[in-house]
């Protein structure tokens, strides 16, 4: 079973904490060329052996993925918890006295260990931290699980190199932070800047496309703006977090129908309004789409490393003299796809969305219930969601936070992985208004939909439901087990 161990599941108190563990020895999956490291100035798996490095704790991610062929000659322990992560690695210093590495994804996630690495650092710990990062191009852009990691750990690592500078040459100390940059994107891209502009510039830049199409990721209600659009016929693309009127005008209903519509080159200029969108139609724009030019209308940076930035209000509409031929977005009948896969993950959305009332809040997981909660966006109700950073962390305290300060019904929607991570906060009382929907697909399964392999899905068979039969606020909590292969036909059928 190549060296294959056994999942080891314990619990400390009542519920305090879920893990999930899976080690395996031996070799590791191949990497497409392009998710190998660039501007990669030092030999990492040389650096580890020379440190005397045999255990790596391995917590699965998009960003991470490949760094697992430079751990093949390492015990590798998979998890996804980078906390409890973090402090497994720290104890295991205690004991053998030699390095240990926590190698995570980026955003978030690198957060979490900070606990272990402070202290690390009071002990004198040989603690190391591998962190995934995004592309240098887009440093500060705030796109998705970007942020700041270079110094995150700040006074409590004696040691940091970054993969964009040179190797150290004097002695390592620890605790150790190795960040590194990691660009998988499908092709060469060009180094690219952000320009300010203002609104006389932008409507010079919109008056040069043919087709342009509007990007709604905002959730405040630009009159003006919506009604400017509407009156253009120009295309409208409203994400699930935007509001009521946005995607009651919207031309383009889904994201794949706006994924299909770039592939086919119909749009020759993208109108952000708004945050850094949800649809990763954005991490498109950045690593398959480099070509379409992009303008962002927000305060905030533009969410890519390129584009124009509007960072005023836009003002001096021009007159709209003929109106564009703007088509109505396509439509298919969930109920059908649904009735044909009635264990896939569509199908147990679509009966959650049916049990919530007209004027219940919704807060969305992030992971895959954000992607399905596109199906159901036209309904009545206001969504939130934590998509600053896009982690999965603490998503149950949110949630208790939100029912608190609301005599409103809160549904949370959230995956398995993301229940287990923040487990320990159904310890607390749950608030009556809540109601937790946990879509139990036994895994990270959002990376077969993005084509990763399967050593980095952390599968697992937990019975999610006797677990929470011991808790006392089982009633408020709804678990819907998902046939994988049900819900992989439903996509392909789209």
């Amino acid at each position: 079973m190549n060296g294959k161990k056994i999942i080891c599941i314990f619990i400390v108190g009542q519920v305090s904490s879920l893990l999930l563990i899976l080690v395996r020895n031996g070799p590791r999956l191949k990497t497409n060329e392009r998710q190998l490291l660039k501007n990669y100035k030092f030999n990492l798996k040389q650096t580890l052996k020379n440190l005397g490095v045999e255990q790596v704790y391995f917590c699965s991610g998009a960003r991470n993925a490949s760094l697992l062929n430079e751990f093949a000659e390492f015990e590798v322990t998979h998890m996804f918890q980078e906390e409890q992560a973090s402090f497994m690695a720290l104890g295991s210093c205690k004991i053998t006295d030699k390095p240990v590495v926590v190698c995570t994804t980026s955003g978030t996630a690198v957060a979490q260990c900070l606990p272990a690495v402070i202290e690390a650092y009071h002990t004198h710990q040989k603690l190391i931290i591998i962190s995934a990062d995004r592309p240098l191009r887009l440093k500060g852009s705030w796109a998705p699980q970007t942020i700041e990691q270079t110094g995150l750990f700040s006074h409590f690592v004696r040691t940091e190199i970054n993969s964009n500078t040179e190797e150290k040459n004097e002695d390592i100390q620890f605790p150790l932070h190795i960040n590194i940059h990691i660009d998988d994107a499908s092709i060469d891209i060009p180094e690219a800047t952000v320009i300010d502009i203002n609104s006389q510039e932008f409507w010079s830049i919109y008056a040069k496309a043919k087709h342009p199409v509007f990007l709604y990721s905002d959730h405040k209600v630009h009159t003006e703006l919506l009604n400017f659009i509407e009156n253009s016929g120009d295309d409208l693309f409203a994400e699930v977090l935007s509001p009521k009127g946005a995607k009651n005008m919207a031309t383009i209903n889904y994201e794949f129908e706006l994924v299909k519509k770039l592939k086919e080159h119909t749009f020759d200029l993208v109108v952000k309004i708004g945050p850094t969108p949800i649809s990763k139609v954005w991490r498109l724009l950045d690593n398959t789409f480099p070509d379409i030019p992009i303008v962002s209308l927000s305060v905030d940076p533009v969410g890519l490393g390129r584009g124009f930035r509007l960072k005023e209000t836009l003002k001096d509409f021009p007159q709209i003299n003929q109106k564009k031929n703007g088509k109505v977005g396509e439509t298919f009948e969930l109920g059908e796809l649904c009735q044909k896969f009635p264990l896939s993950e569509f199908s147990f959305h679509q009966k959650i969305y049916q049990s919530v009332g007209k004027q219940d809040l919704i807060f969305l997981g992030n992971s895959m219930p954000i992607r399905y909660a596109d199906f159901f966006k036209n309904r009545q109700n206001e969504f939130f969601a934590s998509r600053g950073a896009s982690g999965i962390d603490g998503q149950i305290a949110t949630a208790i936070g939100m029912a608190r300060q609301t005599t409103r019904m809160v549904h949370l929607i959230i995956g398995d992985l993301t229940f287990l991570y923040d487990f320990s906060s159904l310890i607390n009382l749950l608030p009556p208004n809540l109601k937790i929907h946990v879509i139990n697909n036994r895994g990270g399964r959002i990376f077969e939909r993005i084509k990763m392999p399967k050593e980095i899905l952390n599968v697992h068979d937990l019975p999610l439901e006797k677990y929470i039969h011991e808790l006392p606020c089982r009633n408020q909590i709804t678990v819907y087990t998902c046939d994988n292969e049900q819900t992989r036909r439903a996509w392909e059928s789209l």
